[in-house]
């Protein structure tokens, strides 16, 4: 059962196998553009940016100036209306809502 080793299944001692070679084993390298994924990062991947960039300008663009605008407009507003002249006009705005709805009711 537990019998030593023979000829024909001995392989050889730890570091010294001495196994005939095997068929269909394959071999495979890591690729020098995996080991050297900067490699051309001056060359191509810049300009390539620059026209990405360049092509994606209007889609960010017009978007990112429709936002600016309407936030300063709005923050301008905001300003105003916590000034003394925004607080009076919009008092006098909503007593002018209140008294015409008022009218309002009164009419019907």
């Amino acid at each position: 059962m537990a019998g030593g080793p023979t000829k024909k299944s001995y392989t050889g001692w730890w570091g010294n196998l001495g196994s005939p070679p095997q068929k269909g084993v394959q071999r495979y390298a890591v690729s020098p553009f995996a080991q050297k994924p900067i490699a051309t990062i001056g060359k191509k991947e810049f300009f390539n940016t620059i026209s990405r960039v360049k092509r994606n300008t209007l889609v960010i663009g017009i978007p990112a100036f429709i936002f600016y605008t309407i936030w300063t407009k709005a923050n301008a507003y905001n300003e105003w209306l916590y000034s003394k002249e925004g607080q009076r006009r919009l008092h006098e705005k909503l007593s002018a809502e209140k008294l015409a709805s008022n009218l309002k009711k009164e009419r019907i």
